[in-house]
């Protein structure tokens, strides 16, 4: 079996990926802007939410940008 990279994943393999990770970023970001109004900002609890929300938005950005037909800075797909 061939190893799958960044470079190598389909356009249709990535759209699967980012989707299935779709409601998870939801629920994450409703969370976060929810514990906004009511938690204290240094709660460590609130650190990792934080933490949590901006890694699955860094995660759900690299999908979107492989299920381009090129993303930004690569050579598009055949």
């Amino acid at each position: 079996m061939a190893t799958l990279t960044q470079e190598t994943v389909t356009t249709e393999q990535a759209k699967k990926v980012h989707a299935a990770l779709e409601p998870g970023m939801r629920y994450l970001s409703r969370l976060v802007h929810r514990m906004e109004k009511t938690w204290k900002p240094t709660d460590p609890l609130m650190d990792k939410t934080w933490k949590a929300y901006n890694a699955m938005h860094a995660l759900m950005s690299a999908w979107h940008y492989a299920s381009g037909e090129s993303g930004v800075g690569m050579p598009p797909k055949e």
